[in-house]
Formats: C-alpha cells, sequence, structure tokens
C-alpha cells in the first residue's frame, strides 16, 4: 500500500469515528436533557399536587359555588401570603416556559386545568394583570392559554 492510499484510509477512517463518536453524543445530550426535564415536570408537579403548600388555594380557586368568586376577591383584596405564594408558583412556571425550558405543552399538561381558573376569575386576572404585582411572565402565559 503506498503513502497516498494509507492517508486516505487514515483520514476515511478519523472521519467515520468522528462522525460515530459526534453521533452518540448528541444523542446521549438529548437523552439527559429528556431525563432533566422530566426531573423538573416531576418536581413541579410534586410541590404543587402532593405537598400540601398549595391544597387551600387549589380549592379556593376551584370553588365553583356561589360565593366562590367573592372568596377569591377577598384573596385578592387581603393579599395574603399563601395568595401571593401560589402566584409566584405560577410566575415561576411561566418563566420556565418563557425561557424555553418548558414546552406549552408541558405546562398545560402539569398546569392547565389551573391555568383556566386562574383566567376565569375576574379579580385574580385583573390582579395579575396589573404591572405593579411583578406576574409579566405569568400575565403573558394566561394570555397565550387564553387564545
Amino acid at each position: 500500500m503506498n503513502m497516498n492510499c494509507w492517508t486516505i484510509f487514515k483520514d476515511s477512517a478519523t472521519l467515520l469515528i468522528t462522525a460515530a463518536t459526534a453521533f452518540f453524543a448528541v444523542r446521549t445530550f438529548q437523552t439527559n436533557a429528556r431525563t432533566r426535564r422530566a426531573d423538573v415536570l416531576s418536581n413541579l408537579h410534586k410541590s404543587f399536587f402532593v405537598e400540601a403548600s398549595y391544597k387551600d388555594m387549589r380549592s379556593k380557586l376551584d370553588d365553583d359555588s356561589d360565593g366562590g368568586e367573592q372568596k377569591r376577591q377577598r384573596l385578592v383584596q387581603d393579599e395574603e401570603p399563601e395568595f401571593t405564594d401560589f402566584l409566584n408558583y405560577f410566575e415561576f412556571v411561566a418563566y420556565l416556559w418563557y425561557s424555553k425550558n418548558l414546552s406549552l405543552s408541558d405546562v398545560d399538561a402539569l398546569l392547565g386545568y389551573y391555568l383556566s381558573l386562574l383566567c376565569k376569575s375576574a379579580s385574580i386576572r385583573k390582579y395579575i394583570r396589573d404591572e405593579k404585582h411583578g406576574f409579566e411572565h405569568l400575565n403573558h402565559l394566561l394570555d397565550t392559554v387564553a387564545r
């Protein structure tokens, strides 16, 4: 085998090995990214549905009785810490969506029902829209899902 053939063989082998390595590196990265996203979604689910932190607020938001909206209006008027903590949770999720760390379908699958309840409550929606409260990402998310 002459030197020219050996160089072509060596360059071809190097190219093949490099391409295979790149393929497996990209595949590993994608798998790790999916795993990290699943971990984030699992943690968000646990903190919202499993832990007791937001249980009372979820029931207030889900109250469709005659006095339900009046209770939500009181929440807005009183600005209780549990209410603002609840909205801050949604603001965080909205920020994750805004920064493309979560897809809209992820957010909808996880919290779509409660996002629709936030949209339906006129008093809460008005509160979120008010820029002085600092829920810009949540407001944008609600505008997007309400379309």
